[in-house]
């Protein structure tokens, strides 16, 4: 009886999940990089730039949804553990944010709210992968 060589559905779903943040996250940078040059013209070179990254990112989303479908029960527990966790961490982040804004202080910068949430991920990813194992 033959093999079958093709990958799973759950590998093949986080292919595509890791190839749709990657063109995410170069679409993201490059528009940053549009928004931060001076001799960009307001109108619709801006709109594009600020509304591509929205669009694609809505489309990753959509693709991390259809990937949570072929996970097992316990893969989908981790993930929604690790959710939990990074949303959690991105509220209290956001909020502490603005209290500094409110009291004149200098908390840091609010692009730093991407790394939060990417560290409270991984964490959380670590943390359930652990208690699971």
């Amino acid at each position: 009886m033959p093999r079958n060589n093709s990958p799973s559905p759950r590998t093949t779903s986080a292919r595509l999940l890791t190839l749709a943040a990657l063109i995410w996250a170069g679409i993201y940078i490059a528009c940053s990089w549009v928004l931060t040059r001076e001799d960009v013209a307001p109108g619709l070179p801006t709109l594009v730039a600020i509304g591509l990254p929205a669009l694609v990112g809505l489309g990753v989303v959509l693709v991390y949804l259809h990937h949570l479908q072929v996970l097992d029960e316990l893969e989908r527990r981790i993930q929604l553990e690790t959710l939990g966790l990074a949303f959690g961490v991105g509220v209290l982040y956001t909020l502490s944010f603005q209290l500094y804004a409110v009291a004149h202080a200098t908390p840091g910068k609010d692009s730093q709210a991407a790394a939060v949430l990417l560290l409270a991920w991984v964490a959380g990813q670590c943390l359930a992968r652990w208690r699971y194992r």
